[in-house]
């Protein structure tokens, strides 16, 4: 589940694929946190993206990386300021936002 979010995602339908495999890997980095620590993260809306409005999505994503990196001591990256249009700047998100994921998920024992 998680290398489908090294996805460059290039169409409506990459894009909601690579929202599902996210929202999942979420939420059991929610519930691995709240049963090795008891500390209960907030869900934030995170599926679907809008993509012609990715603002919100992006803070919440990046509220959400901030709350799960803190009780595994990972430090989080500014995962709000990108312009997902952009093809550098978006193939740059991906991979630091999968390392995010990736390292949390490491910590975890997931």
């Amino acid at each position: 589940m998680i290398s489908h979010l090294l996805n460059v995602p290039k169409s409506k339908a990459a894009w909601d694929e690579w929202s599902l495999h996210h929202k999942l890997s979420h939420d059991l980095i929610r519930q691995a946190i709240q049963k090795k620590t008891g500390i209960n993260l907030a869900q934030y809306q995170l599926d679907p993206i809008d993509l012609e409005r990715p603002t919100q999505f992006l803070q919440n994503n990046a509220q959400s990386h901030i709350e799960m990196t803190t009780p595994v001591g990972v430090q989080s990256s500014d995962l709000q300021d990108v312009n997902l249009g952009d093809d550098r700047q978006l193939v740059s998100w991906i991979y630091i936002h999968w390392q995010e994921h990736n390292m949390v998920e490491l910590a975890l024992g997931l």
